[in-house]
């Protein structure tokens, strides 16, 4: 395989140290009083029984925010302990709880742009991200307490620049790492196709030196099996990688014309979600490869809007499977696959009648789902979410956000291990009209 570069530490401006990234103005964080959550309002004998969940205070991980805030992630390990990584203007910024759920202050980890991030089974988080213009692709991770120093993953190939996007990141159980990113080398035309690269870092070692996939392309997902054998998928060709750290012939995937998101489990599994928007009503179908290295029929699971581009799913280790999207009649449904069962029908969530958008899903190792969704007045949407514990049914919808939030946005959440969520986004509240970085935490009522 040809193109290997080197890694190094990276010095100077362009990533700088926790320290010389400037961290949020200096207004303090704080809790704010949980406010009423009210419930989606519902005629008895609609649905069967829910549970009611109940809602903890606002949490403000960062105030007074002058930049935009965009590309929030959110992680939880084993224990419990959430991390968070955000774009902030020019920077890339993170902050973790405690186990008993409490925010430190957020820390600069570089000046950068789009950050991914993934946690391992040890508790180690990987966050990789691209420097400012797309000068390359970095890695840092958090260990033993404390932020590694950053790794440059860029392909280098000999090239006076470079422009890299679209990096995606997946780590397995052990902490096997993959991230993949599209890359043009060159100068200013750019008369060169963006190349399909990769890098490997084993959960025992350090990077492997980046190499060359695909003479064009860019990643749709990335994933990794328990023993370290990793799979790109990109622009409908799978690109596969050995125990012996060698690459493949890349095969053919069978997906739909278009793709709405493509997601591993950590095992070899990879499920493609496709819509196909030719008509008003798009249908929405499954695609799985298994570990095995076969493709299963694809299931057609219901029909979303036209408007529709992307799908949240989730696939967890036991195989077992949901995908969330809003029919064409406005509420968001979930259809979901237990593991060695079958499709369930899509089931309604939100409130019947209500127009939801923009769904976010997560899961738990036990199998435990968490939705979130907006819904509401586009302009001035309202967050909801629901939960649906292992083996059981899904709780009664509550409101996240409500009219104290004049807009919402960059919603995304995480479960941790006792069946909570935590959900995190950017707003603008009309008691303080200043933008904020804030997350609350929801869990089921006794």
């Amino acid at each position: 395989m040809r193109g290997f570069a080197t890694h190094r530490t990276v010095e100077g401006a362009e990533c700088a140290s926790p320290g010389a990234a400037t961290t949020v103005p200096p207004f303090p964080r704080r809790s704010q009083p949980g406010v009423a959550v009210p419930t989606q309002d519902a005629p008895t004998g609609e649905r069967p029984f829910r549970r009611a969940l109940e809602a903890g205070p606002v949490e403000v991980l960062a105030d007074h925010l002058t930049e935009d805030v965009i590309s929030v992630r959110l992680v939880t390990d084993a224990s419990g302990v959430a991390t968070a990584v955000w774009e902030q203007g020019t920077q890339i910024l993170a902050a973790r709880t405690t186990r008993d759920g409490e925010w430190g202050e957020p820390v600069g980890l570089a000046f950068g742009r789009d950050p991914q991030a993934a946690v391992d089974g040890p508790g180690r988080v990987t966050v990789v991200y691209h420097r400012l213009h797309g000068r390359g692709v970095v890695s840092r991770r958090w260990e033993a307490g404390r932020w590694e120093q950053p790794t440059d993953l860029t392909w280098s190939h000999h090239a006076g620049a470079f422009h890299t996007q679209g990096a995606r990141l997946a780590v397995n159980e052990r902490g096997d790492t993959i991230v993949a990113w599209g890359q043009k080398n060159g100068r200013v035309d750019w008369a060169e196709p963006r190349r399909l690269v990769a890098a490997f870092r084993p959960h025992d070692g350090e990077w492997q030196p980046t190499v060359r996939l695909a003479r064009r392309g860019m990643p749709d997902t990335v994933d990794l099996d328990d023993e370290g054998r990793a799979v790109v998928l990109s622009d409908s060709l799978l690109q596969r990688r050995t125990t012996r750290g060698h690459w493949r012939r890349p095969l053919a995937a069978v997906t739909s014309a278009d793709l709405g998101v493509a997601v591993g489990n950590g095992r070899g599994d990879l499920l493609v979600v496709g819509l196909d928007g030719k008509d008003e009503d798009q249908p929405v179908r499954v695609h799985e490869h298994t570990a095995a290295g076969s493709w299963l029929l694809p299931v057609e699971l219901g029909t979303t809007r036209w408007t529709t581009t992307t799908v949240p799913a989730v696939l967890d280790a036991d195989r077992r499977a949901a995908v969330a999207f809003p029919v064409v009649d406005g509420p968001v449904a979930v259809a979901t696959r237990p593991s060695g069962g079958r499709w369930s029908a899509p089931e309604v969530v939100s409130a019947r009648g209500v127009r939801a958008r923009l769904p976010r899903l997560a899961a738990a190792p036990d199998g435990g789902l968490a939705l979130l969704w907006t819904q509401g007045v586009p302009a001035e949407p309202e967050l909801w979410a629901a939960l649906r514990p292992a083996g059981q049914g899904w709780s009664e919808p509550v409101q996240v956000t409500g009219p104290e939030w004049i807009w919402v946005t960059e919603p995304t959440l995480s479960l941790a291990p006792d069946g909570s969520a935590l959900v995190v986004w950017v707003g603008e509240p009309t008691i303080n009209p200043w933008t904020r970085l804030a997350s609350r935490r929801l869990s089921l009522a006794d």
